[in-house]
């Protein structure tokens, strides 16, 4: 037997029957509906949307001007959620804005992870480590970080040697402070290399004749045109000590 759902109605705190849909790959889904009627429902809308508080307006206040669309979109919505009240749209707080005389338009700018990545012609993955050792994103989704110019400004000034092998004319893109990009392009001109342990040399072993062929690391038998193997493969073998393509390989040190 079907359970029946009741919620009472926002209006007038009737009681009733909160329709269902029946889907054959998810199952019973419940309306989110919130009136008994049309007439509570047109009721309950003119009532939610009514007057613009006080804690609304300094809501509004503080976020023009300093946060993007999205996240004034998200702090409204909570605030509704928290109120009991339905939320408000992109329309009408421009309305409000434009009522108060405040501007959305973002005054400080900020980065999104490819476009930072882009301006410093550097890699995404580069640019996103960043970001867990010291560069401060101001605003994150499931998809993207936001990060302001100031965040990047300080970011260089605490860690120069993170931008080496940047070129100059890519850094005066993303950061402001022409004196610290002229320092940063004077003082790494070349790339440094960070590795947490230095390079391994590794034994290729071939099955059939028992050749054994030492390389200086990983990617020195990769760069090997004979071989064919990609370093996922290589680290496969190493970790896993199994044969790719009749080559075994092991860590000489």
């Amino acid at each position: 037997m079907t359970k029946k759902w009741t919620r009472a109605c926002k209006t007038c705190s009737k009681r009733f029957e909160a329709p269902t849909i029946f889907n054959g790959t998810h199952g019973q889904i419940i309306s989110p509906r919130q009136t008994c009627s049309a007439t509570c429902a047109a009721k309950f809308t003119r009532s939610s949307s009514k007057r613009w508080t006080a804690e609304e307006d300094a809501l509004l206040m503080d976020l023009a001007g300093s946060a993007p669309k999205f996240k004034i979109l998200k702090t409204f919505n909570r605030h509704a959620l928290k109120n009991g009240q339905i939320p408000r749209g992109w329309v009408a707080i421009r309305k409000r804005a434009h009522i108060l005389k405040v501007s959305l338009k973002i005054e400080i700018d900020y980065f999104v992870i490819p476009e930072l990545a882009r301006r410093l012609g550097i890699g995404k993955a580069r640019a996103t480590y960043w970001t867990k050792i010291g560069l401060k994103f101001c605003f994150k989704t499931k998809t993207r970080k936001y990060i302001s110019k100031e965040a990047l400004v300080e970011f260089a000034r605490k860690r120069p040697d993170r931008f080496s092998g940047i070129k100059y004319g890519n850094l005066i893109l993303a950061i402001d402070d022409l004196e610290l990009c002229r320092f940063i392009a004077a003082k790494y001109p070349k790339r440094l290399d960070f590795s947490l342990r230095p390079a391994r040399r590794v034994v290729c072993i071939e099955s059939k004749s028992n050749t054994r062929r030492v390389y200086d690391s990983i990617s020195a038998a990769k760069r090997d045109s004979n071989l064919y193997l990609s370093r996922r493969s290589i680290e496969r073998c190493l970790k896993l000590k199994i044969e790719a393509c009749g080559y075994r390989f092991e860590y000489l040190d």
